[in-house]
């Protein structure tokens, strides 16, 4: 018999974890090329740089969509809908590790500290469950739902058509969401790794209020930043 904790633990420690860094890796290093784009196109790096801006924004829209995959019968997929699916099924048999936490950070969502003290822990987990469910962009693709659901739906149509598939159509008549609500999908990803990640599961994935690896992941834009500066294309400042 599948072990649920350890099948959630999973999607989320192999899963939302590294999708969420190859995400936030690919954006750290588009900025930093992107604000020297003038520095790098005088130097005559332009095709370069420009063709790993075209990589790495396929890798974000990959990690991304992966995100919010819905679930397959077909195949094992590691997704916030399939974490969210599973809780609402085995609300029963997922503990709440750190109680306290996951009370916090609902406080923190908005709800009221007393009527959730009272809760059983199956009733906390379903409202968790509500919450993002309620929040994430995890319908079919239905027109002027939410921002977010636009977003998500974007990034979709083009991994669809123009990534994972070679379709006959023009590419460039394809929309991106801006980088802002991309940056808003990360970040909803993010608490959901910390809620459930840590309250219920035992991991650490916050520090000082912050995600913990949120941090490592702009590392790889440092990095190129002073590779920039020991190949004189920056000055160092």
């Amino acid at each position: 018999m599948v072990n649920q904790r350890d099948r959630l633990k999973d999607t989320v420690t192999n899963g939302l974890v590294f999708d969420i860094f190859e995400a936030e890796q690919a954006i750290a290093l588009e900025e930093m090329i992107g604000i020297n784009a003038e520095a790098i196109n005088n130097q005559r790096f332009g095709a370069l740089f420009g063709s790993l801006q075209i990589i790495l924004n396929k890798c974000l829209i990959l990690a991304v969509t992966r995100l919010y995959q819905q679930p397959n019968p077909k195949y094992l997929i590691r997704s916030i809908p399939v974490a969210l699916k599973s809780l609402h099924k085995y609300a029963n048999e997922f503990p709440i590790k750190k109680k306290s936490f996951v009370l916090e950070k609902l406080v923190e969502l908005g709800y009221d500290l007393k009527q959730l003290q009272i809760m059983p822990n199956k009733e906390i987990t379903l409202k968790i469950v509500k919450h993002f469910s309620g929040n994430l962009p995890l319908k079919p693709i239905i027109p002027d739902i939410n921002e977010m659901q636009d977003a998500i739906n974007m990034l979709k149509i083009v991994r669809n058509k123009a990534i994972a598939h070679r379709q006959a159509i023009e590419v460039s008549g394809l929309k991106l969401p801006s980088y802002g609500k991309i940056d808003q999908l990360i970040d909803m990803a993010k608490k959901f790794v910390i809620v459930i990640g840590n309250g219920y599961l035992g991991m650490n994935y916050e520090l000082n209020g912050k995600y913990s690896y949120t941090s490592d992941a702009k590392r790889a834009g440092r990095s190129l930043r002073r590779l920039l500066i020991k190949a004189g294309i920056l000055e160092d400042v």
